[in-house]
């Protein structure tokens, strides 16, 4: 920036210090949109978790797990928010439909959030149209369960990893899709969670995976076991993890 011929040097020192000043004020406001990005390099190498619609005690319970993990907590998902995880613990019915539909809820950007395949958790018990289940018309029931499925399948948890605690972090490092999913089937979900189970053998086979109780989601088997590939396709159809045991 050149002085003028016009503009005397008080009035160019005053000139430089409002630039400064928007630019300071510039720099603050992104921080506190996007504490995110305001993180120690300890706190960078933790998951920034987005928690959305928290109660104060959730709040509170969430914090006391502060050294696993960042967590933010939000009425909304913004755009390029910077998160691993999206933690939902009120979820309405009008949320369902439109997610469902594949729009956006109340709660922001989720569908951006989906796409980019970062893990969403809706907190089962936080399902406020639940309240109504045995009011409500059988029609509208089995509408939303139609809707809890399409969602499902686009990869979302019905789990509340808050009741897990620290174990959520530390299973995800031996495991893959690990968690006490609800189950799904004809009825839709279902109000039980699923059963882990220990394989204790040195081949496993599809009859193995067969005789499994109907509502087995994660089985442990040891590390050296050998799966075979009809094992392998069946564990996909049922949608069972499967963790080795180190």
């Amino acid at each position: 920036m050149m002085v003028g011929e016009n503009l005397n040097k008080d009035e160019y020192i005053d000139l430089l210090i409002k630039k400064v000043m928007e630019k300071l004020e510039d720099s603050l406001e992104e921080k506190t949109s996007s504490p995110e990005k305001n993180l120690s390099l300890n706190e960078k190498s933790k998951k920034n978790i987005a928690c959305v619609y928290f109660s104060p005690e959730q709040i509170k319970i969430a914090e006391q797990m502060g050294d696993m993990a960042n967590f933010i907590f939000r009425d909304r998902i913004y755009r390029n928010m910077d998160v691993d995880e999206v933690w939902i613990g009120r979820f309405s019915y009008d949320d369902l439909t439109k997610m469902a539909l594949g729009l956006n809820t109340s709660f922001g950007y989720i569908m951006e959030v989906i796409m980019k395949g970062i893990p969403v958790y809706i907190f089962p018990e936080g399902r406020e149209y639940i309240n109504y289940e045995d009011k409500a018309p059988i029609f509208l029931v089995n509408m939303w369960r139609s809707y809890e499925k399409k969602i499902y399948n686009l990869g979302i948890y019905f789990d509340n990893p808050l009741k897990k605690g620290r174990n959520h972090f530390q299973e995800q490092d031996n495991s893959f899709d690990i968690g006490e999913k609800y189950v799904y089937g004809e009825e839709g979900l279902q109000g039980n969670l699923c059963e882990k189970h220990f394989i204790d053998k040195k081949l496993l086979t599809e009859n193995d995976i067969q005789t499994l109780p109907k509502n087995t989601c994660v089985i442990e088997i040891p590390k050296r076991t050998i799966i075979t590939p009809l094992a392998q396709d069946y564990l996909r159809q049922r949608k069972i993890s499967c963790v080795r045991k180190v």
